[in-house]
Order: C-alpha cells, then structure tokens, then sequence
C-alpha cells in the first residue's frame, strides 16, 4: 500500500461514517439469482450416475447429491462406501454422508480408516471430524503420528473440530513418549493438546518451551501454552519476547494475550525500554490490552523521553487503555520531531477516541515530511473529524505527485 494510500484511507472512513446515515434505504433482501446460472442436477440424473460403470461420474453424482441436498440417495451412498470397486468413490461416499449427518456411517468410516484400502485418510479425517461421534477418536489420535505432513495437520484439524479434549491424556501420555529425533510427530502432537485446549497438559508443554531449541516445534509450544491458558508459563512467555527468534516472540506474543494473565502487564513493563522495537511495541500491546491501572503513572513518565524510543509504545499502550489523563502529554511528546516512531504516537490519540486532539492532528498532518503525518490522518479517520477532509485531501494530492 502506497503512502497516499494511507492517506485516502482515513478520508474514506470519515466519509462513510456519513454516508451511513443518508441515501437510500437498504435493501431488505439480496437480488435473485440469475437461473442460467442454476446448474443443480435432477435427482433422477444423480441416480442414474450413482450407477455408473465409470468411477468419476459415479464421484461426481455424489457431489451433484449433496448440492442438491437429495437424502434419497443416502442408502446408494452406503452400498457405494461399502462396496464400490475405487477408492475416490468410496471416500466421497464417506464425505456425504458426513455432510448429510449419517451418524450411523462412523463407525464404518472409522474402520475404513484403521485399515485403508487406496482411500485418502485426509477425507475420512474430515468425514469423522463432521460426523462428531466421540467413539471415532482415538482413531484420529493415531493419526498424529502419521508419516505425511497433511495428513497429520487433517488429525489435528479434525481433533479440534470435534473439542475432543477427552482424548487429551491419550495425546499427552504418546507425546511424553515422542523422541526429540522426531520433531514432526512431537509437533503434531504438540498442536493437538493446545488445539482441544487440553489444560492438564500445560507443566509439560512448560517444561518443554525451556528446553526446545528454537525452531517449528518451540514456536508451536508457545501457542500451546497459550491455548490450554496455563497461567504459569506467563513469565517463560514474556522472556521470550526479548529473545532472537522471531517466530517465538511473535507466538509468544499471542500466547501471552491469549492467557491474559493479571501480571502480565507489571512483567512486560522493563521490555518497553528494550533496544529491540518489536519487542518495545510486543511489551506495549500487553500493557495496553491487559488491564493494570497502577502503570499508568510509570507510563506517563515515559513521555517526557528519557528514554525516546520507549515515548511511542508507552503512548500506544496508554491510547489502547484510553488513559484520558495522559492525553496532553501524549500530544506534547507528538510535538517533538526528534522522537522516533512519531506515526505510532500519533495513532495512539485515535486510540484516545478525544476530539479535543483534532487540532493538534491536524498540525501534524500538515507537515511537509515525516512519518508523523500518517498516524495522524489514521487518527483523523478514527475521531471521524470531518473538519479534517479538505486537509486529508491536499495531502494525498501531495503525496501522489
């Protein structure tokens, strides 16, 4: 996105915001549809193909069943899973009768997947996951230690879908038995235990985010944690946050929201001082997310800039909290052009969500360069400053010539 794109935006929110309430009323329904574009076959047609000495007509009259939605056709479909000569034939007759809620179709799915014969286990993966019985599930657990990528990202998927958290101590006695040589398996089986949100599994995905070297398998730790909301791994979360590897912050950020632990806030506070910039702003989203209302001092006093690169998360975080207090300040700190991050400081007053900052917005927006200009048009957008049109435009004129 070009930078006068980011000017267009703003006037564009500001904008609609009117245009929601004027015009014509809104249609009450959506236009029909234009029958020549209606190409749903006959139930007589799907049952003729169902029959077809051709494998792929017989697959592709089991998709026309289920556009068509025709329940008739549901005892073809179990003679078709039960003896149909090809395995594509057999699998989608597993998927439709998934989709038509055939219950009774699970346990035969299931036993087609303890043995498969040609069939692709991702579709009877999906087909389990629909049909939710949860006698089909330790079924699916094995399956986490297949040896092909998809299909082991179709076992959790499928796991997931059926908040198959039952079969949690199942997951975590196989994992707690995975080699390290094996990271593949003990990724999948990692991503299982957060996915159902297993919490009893959280001191060993603890255990085992102090002791992964950085890399796929660490990253997907860090998530876990998050998911089974395992207060405790909060601080090894946090610490993460100031370490090298980038996708461990990244879900060490989002486990941290995720979890929402009170000290969260108190624990993030020394990293908003920290030379590295993903991890001062990661620092300031916990800050300005989860509520601790006696930062808020220590937050202000950062935006006398002592410490310059920490005035823009520290505005950020007290934006987020709607500090109101501290919205003069803020507007003081935007006022130096020394300060880095200046688009960030500006954006924390739309944050704000006070009309009282539009002047001083606008100052900046009228600037001849800097990146101060850009946050402050987000913000102008943000307050819907209409004031602020005429402005918006002149700027984005600028910008494109």
């Amino acid at each position: 996105m070009t930078r006068s794109s980011f000017l267009i935006l703003p006037l564009t929110i500001i904008m609609l915001g009117w245009l929601f309430h004027c015009g014509p009323d809104k249609p009450d329904r959506m236009p029909e549809s234009d029958p020549a574009y209606n190409e749903a076959r006959s139930l007589e047609d799907v049952r003729t193909d169902l029959k077809s000495e051709v494998w792929s007509k017989r697959s592709t009259a089991i998709l026309a069943a289920i556009d068509g939605n025709y329940r008739e056709v549901i005892p073809e479909l179990y003679r078709l899973l039960r003896e149909d000569e090809h395995p594509a034939v057999r699998q989608t007759a597993a998927l439709a009768l998934a989709d038509f809620g055939e219950k009774r179709a699970a346990s035969e799915i299931a036993a087609m997947l303890k043995k498969p014969n040609g069939e692709n286990p991702t579709f009877l993966l999906d087909a389990l996951s629909k049909l939710n019985v949860a006698s089909t599930a330790p079924m699916i657990v094995d399956y986490l230690g297949d040896e092909n990528h998809a299909v082991r990202l179709q076992a959790v998927r499928a796991l997931e879908q059926m908040k198959a958290v039952a079969m949690g101590p199942r997951i975590l006695s196989r994992l707690q038995r995975i080699s390290s040589n094996d990271p593949d398996m003990q990724r999948a089986h990692i991503m299982a235990l957060g996915k159902i949100g297993y919490a009893p599994s959280g001191a060993y995905l603890l255990n085992l985010a102090r002791t992964l070297e950085p890399g796929p398998n660490l990253a997907a730790t860090y998530l876990a944690l998050g998911r089974v909301d395992y207060h405790p791994a909060t601080p090894e979360l946090i610490a993460a946050l100031d370490r090298e590897f980038v996708k461990g912050r990244e879900n060490a950020l989002e486990a941290t929201l995720q979890i929402a632990d009170p000290r969260a806030p108190a624990l993030s506070f020394p990293l908003i001082k920290s030379d590295r910039r993903e991890t001062r702003f990661a620092a300031a989203e916990i800050i300005g997310t989860i509520p601790d209302p006696s930062l808020n001092p220590r937050l202000e006093a950062l935006l006398d800039g002592t410490v310059p690169h920490s005035v823009a998360p520290a505005a950020l975080a007290l934006g987020q909290r709607k500090y109101q207090p501290a919205r003069t300040k803020i507007e003081e700190a935007l006022g130096n052009l020394e300060y880095p991050d200046r688009e960030t400081t500006a954006r924390s007053l739309g944050w704000m969500g006070s009309k009282e900052s539009v002047p001083v917005l606008l100052e900046v927006l009228k600037e001849e360069e800097g990146e101060g200009r850009y946050g402050a048009a987000w913000s102008l957008g943000i307050l819907e400053a209409k004031e602020a049109i005429p402005d918006l435009m002149r700027a984005a004129r600028s910008s494109d010539e």
